[in-house]
């Protein structure tokens, strides 16, 4: 009780019958600075159902979480939630904390350990939500922190990153002008150069290293492939950086056969192009790539074995969630088409974002000076600069949001809103779907913020 009257009881407000479909609407703050500052930004979570903001007066700041497990936090010394982090599962929250003395993170209302200077910007919660690491430097010494407290530092590292359990852990630092790997504190061979570090859904560390003229691809600390480096079809250098692919135990990457480049799945080499380009993107069911490949002055789109029809420009490779299916956008002179499960359809403007939702419907954003919108190939209306959308779980509604303060709910208009705010790193977006309503976070033009409940 005493909770809920710190943050102000919740105001209930259905539109007016004049303002479009009826709304439920919870006015969570006043918001009056139009600027996104270090006091007045507003912080959506992954799943759209919490919303954090800071008050701050006299060097003394308050954390206001509203929506689910509302509550409040008072803290000392002056608070910004740029770059700030929710967990994925919306129930954690880190941002930076400055006073006189140097920098904090605060997670879970506890202060880290005090910096001159801590990266909020790459630091990161594990994927189950459980782990929080960042780097924190004092006299030019980067040091990690795990968990809130400091943990031993082999090097000038980089922020660490966690594998989907939480229970792995690693990291490159530079050691004597050289570059390692570091994983569950063993440090790995060095090289000259190490990118692309990632771990599988399995829980296999890759990543890619140079030593002089050579590429290595580095599996759990062991060299599977060995090859020359090579330049991509502008002339740069290209990094065959490992992909895992979202289940099970599929791994890509790209390497050369001689002076073209083919793509190796699973330790087994594809057809070798003469160039490629975006990809591999990986099957979530059979791990199969899917990527853009140039030869004989041709560009197109390999799907597996499977070459599409010739085009200038392909991009926006993507992939249904069952694996099921599989589109993209191409070019011809200056016509756009959008290419599904081989079918293509030429469309009128630039495409600018392709969605699969369960029961194989299709979501699909052209911009024609504003955004259009087609289900299954059906327009469903024009809408100033629409950028976000989304599917129920259930595949049966559809919903986005749009530059100009409106939300859309199958095809239903809601007006009258300053903007939609949204946006988190972990999860972009700014309508979301929960149980019967779909839910946002809105600015209204009483300088009221209200998070709104659409009844499906």
């Amino acid at each position: 009780m005493m909770l809920a009257l710190t943050l102000g009881a919740w105001l209930l407000v259905l539109a007016p019958p004049d303002s479009g479909p009826v709304v439920k609407e919870t006015k969570i703050a006043e918001w009056k600075d139009p600027d996104w500052s270090a006091t007045t930004g507003f912080l959506v979570s992954p799943d759209g159902t919490r919303v954090a903001y800071a008050k701050c007066s006299n060097k003394k700041c308050r954390i206001v979480i509203a929506g689910r497990e509302a509550k409040e936090d008072k803290v000392h010394g002056a608070v910004t939630l740029m770059n700030a982090k929710w967990s994925l599962d919306s129930k954690r929250l880190a941002y930076r904390l400055v006073s006189k003395k140097g920098e904090r993170i605060v997670v879970d209302n506890v202060p880290g350990p005090e910096f001159e200077s801590v990266d909020l910007n790459e630091a990161r919660f594990s994927p189950e939500s459980s782990r929080f690491a960042y780097i924190g430097t004092t006299a030019d010494k980067p040091r990690i922190v795990v968990d809130g407290k400091e943990t031993p530092t082999i090097g000038e590292p980089d922020t660490p990153i966690f594998s989907p359990d939480g229970k792995k852990m690693a990291y490159v630092t530079r050691v004597d002008s050289k570059y390692a790997v570091v994983a569950d504190g063993v440090q790995q061979r060095p090289y000259s150069f190490v990118t692309g570090l990632s771990f599988g859904a399995d829980g296999r560390l890759a990543y890619s290293a140079r030593d002089w003229e050579e590429w290595t691809i580095v599996v759990d600390g062991q060299e599977l492939a060995r090859f020359p480096k090579r330049t991509d079809s502008s002339g740069s250098e290209a990094w065959p950086t490992p992909v895992f692919g979202k289940v099970g135990k599929h791994l890509a990457w790209v390497a050369p056969e001689g002076e073209k480049p083919l793509v190796v799945v699973d330790g087994k080499p594809g057809k070798a192009y003469d160039g490629l380009g975006a990809g591999p993107v990986l099957s979530p069911t059979d791990g199969h790539a899917a990527y853009v490949a140039m030869d004989a002055g041709k560009t197109f789109v390999v799907n597996g074995i499977e070459e599409g029809p010739p085009c200038d420009e392909a991009r926006d490779l993507v992939f249904s969630q069952d694996g099921k299916r599989f589109g993209y956008f191409a070019r011809r002179g200056e016509t756009w088409s959008v290419i599904i499960d081989g079918v293509e359809e030429a469309v009128k403007g630039y495409p600018i974002r392709l969605l699969f939702g369960p029961e194989g419907h299709t979501l699909l954003l052209v911009r024609v000076g504003d955004v259009e919108v087609f289900l299954d190939g059906k327009s469903q209306g024009i809408y100033t600069r629409a950028g976000t959308a989304a599917f129920s779980p259930d595949g049966k509604h559809w919903a986005l949001a749009t530059g100009s303060g409106a939300v859309v709910l199958d095809g239903k208009e809601k007006l009258g809103y300053k903007e939609i705010i949204c946006e988190t790193e972990d999860m972009p977006g700014c309508v979301f779907f929960d149980g019967p309503v779909l839910r946002y976070t809105a600015h209204k033009e009483d300088n009221s913020v209200v998070m709104a409940e659409w009844p499906l």
